[in-house]
């Protein structure tokens, strides 16, 4: 009780007291919580664990902090498939936690000997057990789908050793914002001022055997006269709607080039949109949402030629994780401008370094900005973090950036390295939390050449991996396209993309069946989903 003041309307806690609190409101969630709440939970001790520099249980943390309540929908669909077919299992269910509970717990004999004071049929009782009894022998990627304890680091790593070696595999989260509770979602996502970008799978951590990575980069960044990204995607996409439901009142030629020029300021539009979320919000860390490269050989050779700048410069005292940022940052640095090369450089060298380093030499006497209890190197003034960089390393931050500006430059301009700006990459995959969904990642310049894909989640993305994991063959699902369903305008709204799509489908899929201009009965809808190969 003494990390409360009862005297006052404010909760003032000691920092163990906090983590033993947050700890325990999520550790002791129900079996099927409220998923808000325990994403809200998730993400301070993420938050936490990328203070401490403690790479695997941040990336866990943030790996269950998207999409909870699509878990819990997912749970609830299988757990009416189990009732339709057992009519026990609802029973069985509600006893398994109490079963856990009681062999968690032992009984002491005393304690025994009161229960037989309460119940003269206990034996008769204890009969029947086993035939209510679960036998929990489901594979992992069914529990690992369930909020228990088996959502641990342990699993998350044995989850990522499994899924195919070509995929990489990104997550993108914003931290935890107490106004959500009270927002409306368009108001809320306009205080977004950064992401954490979370790399599971990716090239140059595979090879390190490094783990899971997390870094803190700007977002919603506004230069002065402009407005906030969000507001101007929302803004874009309204006038999108607005656009495509006035085409069907078009009705003459001066018209329909009205429309067009309006698409074309959508078009440009956006595409502004794309340009801030690549120069201004991610910079060079860009970078990491770059898919493996096909040629391996490619990889080694940025990787040589990093350990050889750094072993030239005599930049011996990098932590493994600036090694790492610093090679996929020079290994995309064909697809990247000079502004994201050297600012990425820049926020590698001073932000990711060695924390308690920073903390032993740091010098605030004459700098107002600065806190010695600072929490991360990204709360420190550039000035400070200039001359921590050069107390550690003795080479001026100048130097730093010049020294990995040159190899990227060789990286961009050499002919040992031209095969890398048109090398095949293996497929992304992106979580994106449900805040910043909105955004069109996969259209960012650095991967609109790369197969991309979104999904919800790990344990989404696990499940699916093991459900189709015959069909995975290079990293890539292979199907047939024999047989083939369409639903086309089902609305009747949209004549003309009517007309375009079945002459297509008609011209290049002549064997395919479906529905043009009306909606299907439910049995043929449910039908076409199950038999089809494709299905659009």
């Amino acid at each position: 009780m003494e990390d409360f003041d009862v005297f006052t309307n404010e909760i003032n806690y000691t920092k163990p007291f906090y983590h033993k609190l947050l700890k325990k409101f999520v550790n002791d969630s129900p079996t099927i919580p409220n998923g808000l709440n325990y994403q809200y939970g998730r993400k301070l001790l993420a938050e936490e664990c990328y203070i401490e520099n403690n790479e695997a249980e941040c990336a866990f943390h943030f790996s269950e902090a998207v999409s909870a309540s699509l878990r819990n929908m997912a749970l609830h669909r299988d757990d009416q498939i189990k009732v339709a077919s057992n009519n026990l299992h609802k029973i069985s269910s509600y006893l398994k936690p109490i079963e856990e509970l009681i062999e968690s717990h032992p009984v002491s004999k005393e304690q025994e000997n009161l229960l037989e004071c309460f119940s003269k049929d206990i034996e008769d009782v204890e009969s029947l057990m086993p035939l209510l009894n679960i036998i929990d022998d489901s594979p992992l990627h069914k529990r690992y789908l369930m909020f228990s304890s088996t959502n641990n680091v342990q699993n998350l790593q044995k989850i990522l050793d499994e899924l195919p070696r070509e995929w990489t595999v990104v997550q993108l989260t914003v931290p935890y914002n107490p106004n959500e509770n009270l927002k409306p979602l368009v108001e809320h996502r306009m205080e977004i001022n950064s992401i954490y970008l979370t790399m599971f799978r990716n090239d140059f951590l595979d090879v390190t055997n490094y783990g899971s990575l997390t870094v803190k980069i700007p977002a919603n960044v506004t230069k002065e006269g402009e407005r906030p990204l969000f507001m101007e995607l929302y803004s874009l996409i309204e006038d999108n709607y607005k656009t495509i439901d006035n085409a069907q009142y078009l009705n003459n030629k001066r018209m329909i080039q009205n429309y067009w020029s309006r698409r074309e300021d959508l078009d440009l539009r956006m595409k502004s949109v794309i340009n801030v979320m690549e120069n201004e919000w991610l910079g060079g860390f860009a970078s990491l949402l770059t898919g493996k490269l096909i040629d391996s050989s490619l990889r080694d050779k940025v990787a040589k030629l990093l350990e050889d700048t750094i072993s030239d410069w005599g930049f011996m005292r990098l932590n493994e994780k600036q090694r790492i940022l610093l090679k996929n940052l020079i290994c995309s640095s064909p697809a990247l401008n000079s502004h994201q090369l050297k600012s990425g450089i820049r926020k590698i060298l001073t932000e990711h370094g060695n924390t308690e380093e920073v903390r032993k030499i740091l010098d605030i006497s004459e700098c107002p900005n600065c806190s010695k209890n600072f929490s991360v190197l990204h709360e420190l003034c550039f000035k400070c973090l200039s001359k921590c960089f050069e107390a550690i390393h003795h080479f001026s931050l100048v130097d730093g950036i010049k020294a990995f500006s040159q190899a990227a430059n060789t990286v961009k301009e050499s002919d040992d390295f031209a095969a890398l700006k048109k090398a095949k990459r293996y497929p992304v995959i992106l979580i994106v939390d449900e805040a910043l969904d909105i955004f069109p990642w996969e259209s960012l310049y650095i991967i609109n050449q790369h197969p991309v894909s979104r999904i919800e989640n790990i344990h989404f993305l696990y499940y699916l991996f093991k459900l189709h994991e015959k069909n995975i063959i290079d990293g890539y699902f292979i199907t047939k396209a024999d047989v083939g369903r369409y639903i086309i305008n089902p609305q009747k709204d949209l004549e003309r993309m009517e007309k375009r799509m079945t002459s297509f489908v008609n011209y290049w899929c002549p064997t395919w069946k479906g529905y043009s201009g009306e909606p299907p009965s439910p049995d043929d809808y449910i039908r076409y989903l199950t038999e089809a190969d494709i299905f659009l």
